[in-house]
């Protein structure tokens, strides 16, 4: 199927997508918009040792060079930062820059004008 004869989206999706169109969000895959979700911010962390890539694989049930495409456009578009762990080099650990959770709190807005809960995209 090409994009020009696509059927529109219905439903909870066609809320969905008026809803990251309302928030200029739509840049971003569905999956992008989960990992950011999905990290912390460094305040909100504490003392916690900030979640790996694989974490966030694991936690989300999705392929680690998934999670790294993801995180490199989150990262290019300066919404998380990525740290490689001083104690164990392979080990890419990731916090969500100031940037990064203005983003959130957007979706978390748009996801209240349609009742959802931005935890809950996910399962759109």
């Amino acid at each position: 199927m090409t994009a020009a004869n696509a059927t529109p989206p219905t439903g909870k999706m066609a809320e969905f997508d008026a809803m990251l169109a309302a928030a200029t969000i739509h840049q971003f895959t569905l999956r992008e918009i989960r990992i950011l979700l999905h990290i912390p911010t460094a305040r909100a962390r504490g003392k916690a040792q900030p979640p790996s890539t694989a974490d966030v694989a694991d936690a989300l049930g999705i392929n680690k060079p998934s999670i790294s495409r993801g995180c490199r456009s989150l990262v290019a578009h300066e919404l998380v930062e990525s740290i490689r762990d001083p104690a164990d080099g392979r080990r890419i650990c990731l916090t969500r820059t100031a940037s990064g959770e203005a983003f959130v709190k957007r979706i978390e807005r748009a996801a209240g004008k349609t009742g959802e809960n931005a935890d809950d995209i996910e399962g759109l």
